[in-house]
């Protein structure tokens, strides 16, 4: 039984797709949602610090909208993820604690 495919090429408006993939992905790493890279804001931790991204070593995204969650809440998550043990906002550095200052 000899079985014959057609050679049928398929239209698709691939514009409008490919310029969606392009666009990098990130993950959250409180909310664990999916957003594009220039909607969230980029940290990495130095010295038992969280400071902006450096360009240099491992690094981690936070959405906007855990950036504004309860403070307290905020400090759990981030201990829990990071693997710290601080008990204010403050303590995980200067920079980030004014990035959450100004989502709040």
């Amino acid at each position: 039984m000899v079985t014959i495919y057609s050679k049928v090429k398929k239209q698709f408006n691939f514009g409008i797709i490919m310029s969606e993939l392009k666009k990098p992905i990130r993950m959250c790493i409180i909310c664990r949602g999916r957003f594009k890279q220039n909607s969230l804001a980029r940290f990495q931790i130095h010295d038992k610090k969280i400071i902006k991204y450096s360009k240099k070593g491992r690094s981690f995204y936070i959405c906007s909208e855990c950036m504004s969650l309860n403070e307290m809440r905020l400090i759990k998550v981030l201990n829990s993820k990071l693997k710290l043990k601080y008990k204010k906002i403050e303590e995980f550095g200067e920079y980030f604690s004014d990035q959450v200052r100004k989502h709040n």
